[in-house]
Order: structure tokens, then C-alpha cells, then sequence
């Protein structure tokens, strides 16, 4: 069923207007491809757009996925709180393709990506609300269900949804662009020949990484040693969040060298592998142009031990305007002081790092790698260096003993006089979360502390940052720890109906925190199935390890080295980790997830040193920025841009002169301004905009030459398609004599804006059906409207003419001099700008 007209009906009365429903993002597949493409796939997050819009992985999905022939994949979220309620009450299913707008029984498969442990409560009250039966015996009798298979960061700690009747069909558990292609071609051959379900399932079992969480789960998890282009983003969805228009995700990366006993990352993505520089830097480019990337975050779980870093930051600098690294580790701060020097060069002024143990010993037991020694040193370096804000990550182990807290409270201390001695005030957060120990990580053997024993450890460290006067926070609460470690270490095939069970007495769903409340009931029915609360916490030691239900999702990372891991933990023992530093060579620990002497390589060499100091670094940014310049251009925006941050117009224009010309890709540096986001403070106002993008000007005379081409031009609005029409530059200014025409679908009342805006008018009928409002000489003088005319349409829509002043408020208007059904109705009324110089 298509949902499009109801959506229609009720889209102001959602979150952000309806935005994140939406659908048609640039880069995502018309609505017409649905018919034509035969084999459908939602693509589901399990948490919202807001709250996913960041993420750069269910993008590459999409990407991967749209290139398949004869597939169509649209995009699906967990509908937001307040909107939830409105699809029960409207009768909407929650699992809709937000670009088709069909329900889940119009695709062939249901792709379900798990980011978060705790997501997997939305599953139930998810399909539940898309008619959808909750058990795969049922969901089998009935080949017009789709299938049902869940994917994503968290795949492999799914061990609550293994029983004899699961609740969805298959897991896939591994990051692999390849393995991901095959899998959803596969589905499309075997239910296009009309294979009925079980036997696709059963069939995908040749995938690696597949399995079916009621049956054979012996698998393994693909990691080839060789990354393919494929896996990285190059024309991913645009999405409509305004924090994330313009940026792109580059990963350096897969997997990591480390042994951080606490990173379930860590072990679950190994072996540790790197793209080549020009492999990269062709993906950036395409980037660039197919998403208008000005911003460009590098992604790796620790980016400064990329072995060519240096060597891509150089490059990377001249061609985006901002470079996003979001953290690194601190003994590669010790190891080579410069990087903050470097990274401050590109305009880094925040820097995130990990102490993670409050105590050397603890960061022993977390396999840290980071000696006291090594920490003070990049203490010094950070805190002596002009930063705005320093965020240190820090785990609430349940182990932590008085000395830990006194050796604590004295590196606070040490912090506090590095900063009296270089006389830098940069604010210093410390956000605490509390250890949750997964499966596939040495710390599987141990126990799990109670809650109220991770209380106290977190209530004990945040007592000794706010006396060392530096900021505290809780990144999550003992509710939310209990919860994630019960899910990721579910033994007993009761644990995850005892959720379920709990969420349908509740009706409750996972939105960024767990309340009190819901864990008291999930426990009651824990409880009710002879689940102790003690027995959750339990680990699984060794000698049993066989007997968990994960054992056999085999990741790689052989057992015999997770035993010596935690042996050495129990011990407050740090082994290190297999790459090399600016200070010594590596060396293989031989944990098995290498399978050649290639991969080994790679793992255990060191970075490349610098070629350049951060001075030359900050000199060549400084050049790039000092050579860029400004052009505006001409552009009609269409409805497309209705509501949408005006950034997205100049992403728009960008991406379209970068794809007409690749020689333009180089030259754009980022998004300047809209004219009539300037004039009018709003995203509701279409038709003659002025948008300013920035360049590199030794590109400007074939840019010039270039917009006077009317071949050019015509390619550029061929690129564009639906979202506009370009003209070239603009000369002029096009707030000169501009004109406002509005369509409303409600009656016309100027006396509601008048008062609001303390301006006085007449009535005059001038025509059958066409009113003019004579603004009084006094009102003139507040330049907020000019003149205003109205004409009654047919089917009751009302015209208004107006021309605005420098003080008018766009979307007042619309909320004010119309009569309304409801303050949310004001967004179905269309505003639309006419430039009357033609030159402008």
C-alpha cells in the first residue's frame, strides 16, 4: 500500500514538518524506480533520523545496494516519540519506505541495521506496528512477508534473538562490501525465480557471515585482507539534517591494530587494514562532487596510526576547507608531539582522547597501552597548546579501589598546574561511561558488577573531577549499562522473551536512554522464567565457552589468545599491541586474524614519519584560504527545497557544476550564503535566489569562462533535474524590486500579521475577486510590508502579492494573516520570490 497521500495529510503535524519522511534525498532512487526495479529493499534503522543522521554506514548500504540491478532499496527509521503516537492514531505502519512511501509487505526484504545492542527492543514494537507477525514460523507459511534479516555494528552480540521461533529471519554479521553485494543479489535471484523463503535462507548460508539464529550457526565472518573501493562512500543519500548537509565520511581504515581489552571493535574487525592514498583520494573526490562535500570527516577507529596520516592530511588540506578527526589515541601524542601542532594547523580545536582507567593499573586490565609516563607527556602537550576544549573518555570498570581514585585525583592535579604554568584555560570535559564486557573480547571470562557497584565507581569519579574543578559527564547510566550487558551476553533463549514480553506490557522503545521503570519489569519477567538477576551478570568461563550461543560465530580472533588476553587482565598485565610506533618496531601477538604475511605487514608497521612540520602544514592551509574567493549565481528554486536548510541549495548548485565539470572539483571550497535565506530567515521561501559558493581562485577564469558557455549551463540544470533551474551569474542584487507571490490553500486575514507587526492598512476591492491593503505612511516607515494584494482562487485557495520590506518575517506571515485549522497548517502555504530586474 502507498502511504503518500496520507502523508500529505499529516506531514505538519510531525517532527521538523515531516522532513526526515520525507523521502527523495539527493543520490536516492526516484519513487518510478520502484515499479521498475523488481526486488525491493528496506533498508531500517532502528533509531531515528535524527539521531542516525551522522552515521555513514547505512548510506555506503544504500550506495551498495542502489548499484545492484533490478534493486530498489529505500530507506526506513524509528518514527520519533511524538510521531510514533501520530502513526497509531493515523493507522500508519512504522517499517515505511520514506522515499516510496509503501509498507513493509510491498518489499521483498526487510534489511534491519543494529548500531546499538539496546535497538534491539525496537524490533518487536517496529513490526508490530507494520502488521507484521513476530515469529519466523509464522512469517514462513506466508511467502508475500518479506524476509527479515538484521545486519550492522552490533550483528554479532545478538544472542537474545536466538531460539527455536526467532524474530527475525537471518543475521549477517561483518562489514564486507562484497560479501554485502552478494548477500542482497542473491535474494534477488532466489525470490525473483519464485525460491520460497526457507530455501533462499537456507541458500544464503554460502555467504560468509550469514546464518539463521534458529539454525547451524558455526560461521565465520569475512575480513579480506584487501579493502575494495567499494567499501568506501562516494554518493551516499544527502540527508535533510542540518548538521550534516555538506559533510562526508572518508574511512582510512578497517579494523584496528590495538587490543584494548574493552573494545568489542577491537577483536570482532580485525585483521587491521588501510585503503591506499590513491584510493582515497579518489573516493574524496567523488565525494565531493556526487554529496557537495565541503566538510570532510576521516574515519578510523584510531586515525593517527593510518601509516600514511601525514601524507593524507597534506593532501586533503588544499582540497577541503575543514577536516574532521574526532579522536585519537595518547600515546600517539607522546610518541610524536607534533600531531597537535598539525592537527590545530587544519583547524582542529577540540581534541577527543581516551584515558579510559583511572589508574595505571586499570588501564593494565583495559589494555590500554598507555603508560603514565606516556599519558603526562600528552597531558602537556594538549594542555600547553591553544585548544578550545579537551574531552577525555574514561570506563567505570567496577574494580576501582582507593588507590586507584588517589592516583586519579594526582594526575588532576598534574593537569591543573600544567595549566597555571602555560596559562591556557581550554575547557576539559571528562565523560565516564560504564564497562560492559561483550562477547569476543577477553573479557567474556569475567563477571559483570552490579549496577549499584558501577554507581558508586561513577558517582566516586565524578567526585574527584569536580574537585579538580574540570567538567564531568555521564555518557550512560546504570540502567543502560544493565540492559546492554544483559542483551550481549544472553545465554538462555528465555532472556530474550523475557524482554519481549516486557516491551509488549510496556509498549516501550528505545530512544537514547533506559528508564528505571522498564528494567523493573523486564526483571519481573526475567525472573518469571527463572532467570536470576545474579546468573545475568555471570561470565562464561573457558572451560564452558563452547556452551554460549556466540562461540560459533567465529570472527577470526582465535579463543586460545582471548584466554591469554584475560589471563593477563586478571593480572593487571599489558601485552601492548602489534603495530609499530615512532619508538619501536612491531610485533605480531599472533591472535590469528591475520592470514597472510601481507596483512601481518600491515599490522605491524609503523607510520610513515612526517615530511613536513606543522608550521609548512599551517602555511599551506593558510594559502588555500587566503586564495579563495566568491561567485554568485542566478537559480530558481523549486519545491524540493521547501523547508530545507538553504545550505542544501548551494549543495545542490555545487555538486551539479562539479559533476558538469570535474575540473571544478579541486577549485570548490564550501557553501557562502542565499540571498533569500538573508532576506527572509527562513527555508520556506522558494523561486529568485542569489547563492554564493566559495572557490579557489586559480580556477577562476575557467570558472568564468566556463558559466558564459550556454552549454555548460544547460548541462548544469541537467544535473539539477527537478531542483531548480540555473541561469549563470548574477550581476545584480535580487531583493531589487522583488516581489512576493504566496498560494494558500486558507482564507486571507492581514488584520493577525498587522498586529503582530504593529502596522496599520485599509481594505480596497479593485477588482470581482482581487483586494488591495493600502499600508497606512506611518506603517511604510517600519519597512516591514510595502504593499499587498489578494485574489480568490478557485476550490478556495487565496493568491497574495505582496513586496516585502527589510524587515519582513516570512514565516510570521504565514502563520499570521492566514486562518488556519491549526498553528501547524502555516507549512502547507507555498512562498515563492519573484526577482522583477532580470538582471539581477
Amino acid at each position: 500500500m502507498n502511504y503518500s497521500s496520507r502523508y500529505q495529510r499529516i506531514y505538519p503535524l510531525l517532527s521538523s514538518y515531516g522532513l526526515w519522511l520525507r523521502g527523495g534525498e539527493i543520490n536516492t532512487l526516484a519513487p518510478s524506480e520502484f515499479d521498475a526495479r523488481p526486488f525491493r529493499v528496506l533498508i531500517t534503522r532502528l533509531s531515528t533520523y535524527r539521531d542516525t543522521a551522522d552515521s555513514f554506514t547505512h548510506k555506503l548500504l544504500y550506495q551498495i545496494v542502489s548499484k545492484i540491478e533490478n534493486v530498489y532499496p529505500d530507506l526506513a527509521y524509528l518514527p520519533p516519540p511524538k510521531d510514533a503516537d501520530l502513526f497509531i492514531a493515523e493507522n500508519v505502519p512504522w517499517l515505511l519506505g520514506t522515499t516510496s512511501k509503501r509498507e513493509a509487505r510491498d518489499f521483498g526484504l526487510i534489511a534491519l541495521s543494529l548500531s546499538i545492542v539496546q535497538e534491539l527492543l525496537n524490533i518487536a514494537p517496529m513490526m508490530k506496528r507494520s502488521a507484521l507477525p513476530l515469529g519466523k514460523r509464522e512469517r514462513m507459511l506466508d511467502e508475500s512477508i518479506p524476509l527479515i534479516i538484521l545486519g550492522g555494528a552490533s550483528a554479532l552480540y545478538t544472542s537474545a534473538l536466538f531460539n527455536e521461533n526467532p524474530i527475525v529471519d537471518g543475521i549477517f554479521i561483518g562489514s564486507d562490501a562484497g560479501a554485502i553485494h552478494r548477500l542482497f543479489s542473491l535474494c534477488r535471484d532466489f525470490r525473483l525465480n519464485g525460491l520460497p523463503k526457507k530455501e533462499t535462507l537456507a541458500r544464503l548460508s554460502e555467504v560468509p557471515g550469514f546464518f539463521e539464529p534458529d539454525g547451524k550457526r558455526s560461521i565465520k565472518a569475512l575480513h579480506t585482507s584487501r579493502l575494495l573501493p567499494e567499501q568506501l562512500l562516494e554518493s551516499g543519500p544527502v540527508l535533510y539534517d542540518e548538521n550534516v548537509i555538506g559533510k562526508g565520511n572518508l574511512q582510512l581504515s578497517e579494523g584496528c591494530a590495538c587490543f584494548c581489552s574493552f573494545c568489542a571493535e577491537s577483536f570482532s574487525r580485525k585483521p587491521y587494514r588501510e585503503f591506499d592514498i590513491k584510493t582515497l583520494l579518489s573516493a574524496a573526490a567523488k565525494m565531493k562532487a556526487s554529496m557537495g562535500v565541503d566538510d570532510l570527516e576521516l574515519y578510523s577507529f584510531n586515525f593517527s596510526m593510518y601509516r600514511e596520516f601525514y601524507k593524507i592530511l597534506w593532501e586533503l588540506s588544499a582540497r577541503f576547507p575543514s577536516i574532521g578527526l574526532k579522536s585519537q589515541r595518547f600515546d600517539s601524542i607522546a610518541f610524536d608531539p607534533e600531531l597537535v601542532k598539525c592537527l590545530h594547523a587544519v583547524g582542529k580545536s577540540s581534541i577527543t582522547c581516551g584515558i579510559e582507567g583511572i589508574s595505571p593499573r586499570l588501564r593494565n586490565y583495559l589494555h590500554k597501552s598507555l603508560s603514565e609516563l606516556d599519558l603526562k607527556k600528552s597531558l602537556h602537550v594538549l594542555l600547553s597548546s591553544p585548544l578550545r576544549e579537551i574531552k577525555i573518555f574514561l570506563i567505570a570498570t567496577g574494580l576501582e579501589l582507593d588507590d586507584d581514585y588517589k592516583e586519579f585525583r594526582a594526575l588532576l592535579q598534574y593537569m591543573q598546574t600544567v595549566l597555571a604554568a602555560s596559562e591556557r584555560r581550554p575547557r576539559i570535559i571528562f565523560s565516564a561511561t560504564i564497562l560492559v564486557r561483550f562477547p569476543w573480547t577477553p573479557l567474556e571470562f569475567e563477571d559483570a558488577p552490579a549496577p549499584s557497584i558501577c554507581r558508586k565507581a561513577m558517582q566516586a569519579v565524578e567526585k574527584v573531577v569536580h574537585e579538580a574543578s574540570f567538567e564531568f559527564r555521564a555518557s550512560a547510566s546504570e540502567s543502560d549499562y544493565w540492559l546492554s550487558q544483559t542483551l550481549v551476553r544472553a545465554a538462555n533463549p528465555n532472556v530474550g522473551a523475557a524482554f519481549l514480553e516486557a516491551t509488549e506490557e510496556t509498549g516501550y522503545i528505545y530512544y537514547r536512554e533506559v528508564s528505571p521503570e522498564f528494567i523493573a519489569i523486564a526483571k519481573k519477567h526475567l525472573t518469571q522464567k527463572t532467570v536470576s538477576e545474579a546468573s545475568m551478570l555471570k561470565a562464561v568461563l573457558p572451560q564452558n565457552r563452547h556452551d554460549a550461543p556466540w562461540s560459533e560465530l567465529h570472527i577470526g580472533i582465535d579463543e586460545s589468545f582471548l584466554i591469554r588476553q584475560w589471563e593477563s587482565a586478571c593480572k593487571f598485565i599489558d601485552n601492548g599491541y602489534c603495530m609499530g610506533t615512532q619508538k619501536k618496531s612491531g610485533t605480531c601477538l599472533e591472535c590469528s586474524a591475520c592470514d597472510d604475511p601481507a596483512s601481518v605487514a600491515t599490522a605491524t608497521a609503523s607510520p610513515a614519519p612526517r615530511s613536513y612540520s606543522a608550521s609548512h602544514l599551517k602555511d599551506r592551509v593558510l594559502a588555500a584560504q587566503s586564495r579563495t574567493f566568491e561567485l554568485r549565481f542566478k537559480m530558481t528554486l523549486g519545491p524540493f527545497f521547501r523547508g530545507l536548510p538553504r545550505k542544501m541549495a548551494g549543495l545542490a548548485l555545487a555538486r551539479a557544476l562539479m559533476l558538469c565539470d570535474s575540473a571544478f572539483i579541486d577549485a570548490y571550497r564550501s557553501y557562502g550564503s542565499s540571498a533569500l535565506g538573508v532576506m527572509f530567515s527562513s527555508d520556506w521561501v522558494l523561486g529568485s535566489d542569489v547563492l554564493t559558493l566559495r572557490w579557489d581562485n586559480t580556477h577562476k577564469a575557467a570558472l568564468e569562462k566556463k558559466l558564459m558557455d550556454p552549454g555548460f549551463i544547460a548541462c548544469v540544470n541537467t544535473k539539477l533535474e527537478h531542483l531548480g533551474i540555473f541561469y549563470g551569474l548574477a550581476t545584480g542584487d535580487c531583493s531589487t524590486q522583488l516581489k512576493l507571490s504566496i498560494n494558500s490553500p486558507f482564507p486571507f486575514d492581514l488584520s493577525g500579521f498587522a498586529r503582530s507587526s504593529a502596522i496599520k492598512f485599509m481594505t480596497r476591492r479593485i477588482g470581482p475577486d482581487l483586494m488591495q491593503y493600502e499600508i497606512s505612511k506611518d506603517s511604510l516607515k517600519k519597512k516591514v510590508l510595502l504593499d499587498c494584494f489578494s485574489r480568490q482562487l478557485p476550490e478556495n485557495n487565496t493568491e497574495v502579492t505582496c513586496t516585502p520590506g527589510k524587515k519582513f518575517n516570512a514565516d510570521m506571515f504565514a502563520q499570521t494573516a492566514f486562518v488556519l485549522p491549526n498553528k501547524h497548517e502555516w507549512v502547507r502555504i507555498e512562498m515563492r520570490a519573484m526577482a522583477m530586474d532580470p538582471l539581477y
